[in-house]
């Protein structure tokens, strides 16, 4: 639920169409679609260690060690 209201929110597609732009992208050498974390402890894990990382999570995961871009309602 949250991939889907991330995208719908930022970039006005579904995850479907999200997912047939990264293979478009992949396939053309033009980009490498977003890792995926295994979780939100893994998530913030990887947004700590790359200041320029930009991620989703549930309202509940966030904590002190992530800064709030956007909050989804």
């Amino acid at each position: 639920a949250a991939r889907e209201a991330f995208y719908q929110r930022l970039a006005g597609k579904n995850p479907a169409q999200m997912k047939a732009l990264w293979s478009r992208l992949a396939f053309s050498g033009s980009a490498q679609p977003p890792r995926v974390a295994a979780g939100p402890a893994e998530l913030k894990k990887q947004l700590a260690a790359d200041a320029n990382a930009v991620g989703y999570l549930d309202k509940a995961d966030v904590d002190a060690s992530v800064k709030v871009l956007l909050a989804l309602d």
